[in-house]
């Protein structure tokens, strides 16, 4: 039996893999911060490719009773780090460089990965 949240996280994933976000990865940190519950991770493969990942997210969020939360609605165009904060869900876009030069997973590894691919 999913939870909504469940199954908004499978619609999500879906949804990133769908629009060819590459190396998703997912984690429940609801054990390990107050901040977020959720926290999205992924490679843009340009600079178009991330800004359409930002506008897909902020659709499904806004159609699926997310967007409320959306705290973080401007992005610059050309950013290689694309923060979406969403309350429960986060989601960074990365180019690939500045997701190896970041590497929040190192950040988040105490989390559950819930998805990764």
């Amino acid at each position: 039996q999913h939870t909504t949240m469940e199954k908004k996280l499978d619609d999500l994933i879906k949804l990133l893999k769908d629009k060819s976000a590459e190396h998703i990865t997912l984690f429940d940190v609801s054990e390990i911060t107050t901040v977020t519950k959720y926290i999205f991770i992924m490679t843009a493969n340009s600079t178009v490719h991330a800004e359409s990942l930002c506008k897909y997210i902020i659709d499904y969020l806004i159609a699926n009773d997310l967007g409320s939360y959306l705290m973080n609605k401007n992005y610059t165009a050309s950013n290689p780090w694309i923060l979406l904060d969403a309350s429960e869900l986060i989601f960074h876009i990365f180019n690939g460089e500045a997701r190896e030069y970041y590497n929040l997973e190192k950040l988040y590894f105490r989390g559950k990965v819930l998805f990764n691919e």
